[in-house]
């Protein structure tokens, strides 16, 4: 692949099912390093978006946002480097709602998502006519 490693080193081989996507996630303790053994991908490193196709090979630094797409299935040759542990995943989005059960950095959490507007996201008019329907009954 790319060089020489230094320290404790784990290798995996990822399988991307078609049209499937990994968690959007980075990693605290571990670097890791990405080649396409089969298929093609698109992948997301950092701001940095590009496609992978066999023999191709990604760099991604710890703290680092990443994630792959395969629209046709491909499996990725993952070597980490540094301490490896599955409870370094902290996913900020996921497919599978496993987004934000990781363990979080205490100087950087990151904002609730909320799933639906609150009245105050209402234009005033809506918001009027929201507050003054009142609570829904409940339903028999």
């Amino acid at each position: 692949m790319v060089g020489e490693w230094s320290g404790t080193i784990t290798v995996k081989v990822l399988r991307v099912e078609p049209r499937s996507r990994l968690s959007l996630q980075k990693h605290l303790h571990r670097r890791e390093e990405w080649l396409c053994l089969s298929g093609s991908a698109e992948v997301q490193v950092g701001r940095r978006t590009f496609r992978m196709k066999v023999g191709d090979w990604a760099k991604v630094q710890k703290n680092q946002l990443h994630r792959i797409y395969s629209e046709g299935g491909a499996e990725i040759l993952e070597v980490s480097v540094g301490k490896f542990s599955e409870d370094d995943i902290i996913r900020m989005e996921d497919d599978y709602g496993r987004a934000g059960k990781g363990p979080i950095p205490p100087h950087r959490p990151w904002p609730a998502r909320r799933t639906r507007p609150s009245s105050q996201d209402l234009p005033s008019r809506d918001r009027r006519r929201s507050e003054a329907a009142g609570p829904h009954p409940p339903a028999s």
